[in-house]
């Protein structure tokens, strides 16, 4: 017997005789080596070693051992059960709705079914006929199951069909968790036979429907035909003109993708028009209108992001690491708080945080940054206990999530000398209950809460009704909350974020006199007003730039990540509506992300090392004359506002941008569109850029952030 094997066979978790009974089950005999046999085959086709050790669920679980082909038994008894990974029973695991079944393939193999398919070979067990339908019976449309068509299944799934996976294993893999539905052989050979429809289709034909009506178009979305992520169209509606759709969205014909199935599939979330007659008659211009829409789609705009793929740990695991590694070697420490991975993730947030992290190391503290294993624009639901994090020491990612709360039980039993200093820069994300508890055992000397968004007001962090103007923080109960797709949330929000605020006796800090009078202005305010200490300056250097040229086409950017809630539509439709006055202009993209729109030049983009801004050199580097910034809601500060007037850009922006207005028109750098939604001047705005673009070049300094803070505390 091998040395793997005897792990197998001394398990607690390794039941020979419910093992050997599923072996037969399937088809395979009875091996003598059972042991062997499950190291080797068994696990590779979801058979389980005990009831209360169920394969799929430790492998779902657990990813990183899926990966590596590790049998899962084998990991759990090396070296899972000592880094507190959780097993599950098979039971309770297949009663889960999203069980992922991801080697059980042979449920849908009925061995006698399939043998009557094929004449020229005899199959002894269900594992040999799932191989024979792998390589070959699926190619020529044989059906592994009565109950399941491998024509019916790429006929309703044409993402599948494209891309070439055999039916049944994505079905196991991915259309089982994604709620796609298989069709019998029988009924698929039926006249009429019609897709049914996945929760995706039903969601877009619910979006199209509402949309549509809002547009006074009247319209049977139940006649298109919609299969897996694909879409049929067989024929011409009165409503579309596919000339105008793609005359008016150069994005769309830049990408070769057909208007009709553009604007079904995605146009109209963006609020694109179908014909020149809504174009004109319902431009949706008001707010009123533009607020009714969203409300019929904002919420896909929210979706949170996909589990981070990563082990198990525990608190205590971690903390010993870090120990072990002598990454806490210096009596204070600086736990945050944030939303995200601060070097993963592009923002100003992130930027502050990186900064912050390299400031607080040349002060000699220790810098924890805590956030999400599973990051979103909303607070987890997670109980407290449960509730899991990463993070970030020294600039240093730890590998794994782990409980927050055992994590902070600990730190001060094991690292009594320490002093503790707690910042939140984000709640979102996170489980307000979980941060809580854990600083009543982190017991910090301060507690501090910047207001780098308004979520301490409601989930939708930006104040904007359905993600479209600017709502004031209105009382929680109001029509103007009704009418939001987020005032069914905002109440629990509040509750569940003021009783954190409420747990201590925070120090609120805002990085702008505008996130300040507004964090306590409307009828949600804090406790007390913030102070104010900007997260930059500007400092003139003496270092000038070329005057901007009365000849030259003026050049205008957009800098960061292409969201609407960021301005991007806005830019978009600048360049895409510019038609004969384009000759006066140059149009960039400076990011991470190349959405390859026609006029464009993409320029890639990212932070330097410790969060240093690169982007004031990249500006002078193409000679950018304005950034186009018009950000949906009150900006509490906006670094790429300042790395623009550091390069003597001007800022084109609206009147509801909050700190970005203000800051520019300190700087005599704002071109300010009265209304975001109204035609543009084109060259009404060419001309005041060149009036107004500096010669000046300055440099954006940090003014301290949180280090700042503590200075001015303890002066």
């Amino acid at each position: 017997m091998s040395d793997q094997a005897r792990v197998i066979n001394e398990s607690a978790y390794f039941d020979l005789e419910y093992y050997a009974e599923q072996v037969r089950a399937v088809g395979l005999g009875s091996p003598k080596d059972l042991a062997g046999h499950y190291m080797q085959t068994g696990w590779r086709l979801g058979l389980n070693p005990h009831p209360e050790f169920s394969t799929n669920g430790y492998l779902s679980a657990n990813p990183d051992v899926w990966n590596a082909e590790v049998n899962p038994l084998e990991h759990f008894e090396l070296w899972g059960r000592a880094e507190a990974r959780k097993i599950v029973s098979t039971a309770k695991y297949e009663a889960l709705p999203s069980s992922s079944r991801i080697f059980r393939r042979t449920d849908w193999l009925d061995l006698e079914y399939y043998q009557s398919q094929v004449s020229d070979r005899r199959f002894t067990s269900r594992v040999e006929g799932l191989d024979h339908y792998l390589q070959e019976g699926w190619l020529v449309g044989l059906d592994p199951h009565p109950a399941f068509s491998t024509i019916g299944y790429l006929h309703d799934n044409w993402d599948v069909r494209d891309d070439g996976i055999d039916p049944l294993t994505h079905y196991v893999h991915h259309g089982f968790a994604e709620g796609r539905a298989v069709v019998d052989p029988a009924r698929f050979c039926q006249p009429g036979y019609t897709t049914p429809d996945s929760k995706w289709a039903t969601d877009l034909r619910e979006s199209l429907r509402l949309y549509l009506r809002h547009l006074g178009i009247d319209f049977e979305v139940d006649s298109l035909d919609i299969r897996g992520d694909g879409l049929a169209i067989t024929g011409e509606y009165g409503w579309f003109d596919a000339d105008f759709y793609l005359g008016l969205y150069d994005d769309v014909a830049q990408a070769s993708i057909p208007a009709l199935t553009h604007f079904i599939m995605a146009g109209h979330r963006e609020g694109r028009f179908p014909n020149a007659a809504v174009s004109g008659e319902l431009a949706l211009r008001t707010d009123v209108e533009r607020v009714l829409l969203a409300r019929s789609w904002s919420e896909h705009s929210y979706d949170h992001l996909e589990d981070n793929p990563t082990i198990l740990r525990s608190g205590v695991s971690v903390l010993a690491e870090m120990i072990e590694r002598q990454m806490i070697q210096r009596p204070r420490v600086i736990f945050t708080f944030a939303h995200d991975d601060y070097v993963e993730h592009v923002g100003g947030v992130q930027l502050v945080s990186a900064r912050e992290q390299v400031l607080f190391d040349e002060l000699g503290a220790t810098y924890i940054s805590i956030f999400p294993y599973r990051p979103r624009l909303a607070l987890s639901s997670e109980q407290p206990e449960s509730f899991q994090v990463r993070c970030r020491i020294g600039g240093v990612l730890l590998d794994g999530t782990f409980s927050l709360q055992e994590f902070a039980s600990e730190f001060l039993k094991v690292l009594p000398d320490h002093d503790v200093v707690a910042v939140v820069h984000s709640v979102l994300g996170h489980s307000p209950e979980a941060i809580a508890q854990s600083l009543q055992q982190l017991k910090p000397m301060t507690a501090i809460w910047w207001v780098h968004d308004y979520s301490a007001h409601c989930q939708n962090y930006r104040l904007t009704r359905n993600g479209v103007n600017w709502c004031n923080d209105p009382e929680p109960e109001s029509q103007s909350c009704q009418l939001c797709t987020f005032g069914s949330v905002r109440g629990q929000h509040l509750k569940r974020v003021g009783a954190l605020i409420e747990s201590r006796d925070w120090v609120f800090v805002a990085p702008s006199e505008t996130a300040a009078n507004q964090s306590v202005s409307g009828h949600t305010p804090l406790p007390k007003r913030p102070i104010v200490i900007p997260h930059g300056v500007l400092v003139r250097t003496g270092e000038t730039r070329e005057p901007c040229s009365e000849r030259d086409k003026v050049r205008i950017a957009f800098v960061g990540h292409p969201a609407t809630i960021k301005g991007w539509n806005r830019f978009i439709a600048f360049v895409s509506d510019a038609g004969e006055y384009a000759q006066h202009f140059e149009f960039f993209h400076f990011g991470v992300e190349n959405c390859l729109v026609s006029n464009v030049t993409f320029v890639h983009l990212r932070p330097g090392p410790g969060g240093k801004s690169v982007a004031t050199d990249v500006l002078l580097e193409h000679r950018i004359d304005a950034v186009m910034n018009f950000v949906d809601g009150k900006e509490t500060f906006n670094f790429v506002t300042f790395e623009a007037m550091a390069a003597g850009c001007c800022v084109l922006t609206s009147p509801r941008s909050g700190n970005v207005l203000a800051a520019a028109a300190a700087e005599n750098l704002l071109v300010q569109v009265e209304d975001d939604a109204a035609e543009f001047d084109y060259l009404g705005v060419r001309d005041e850029i060149r009036g107004k673009r500096r010669v000046e070049i300055c440099n954006l300094e940090i003014t301290g952030l949180t280090p700042a803070v503590l200075e001015e505390l303890f002066k």
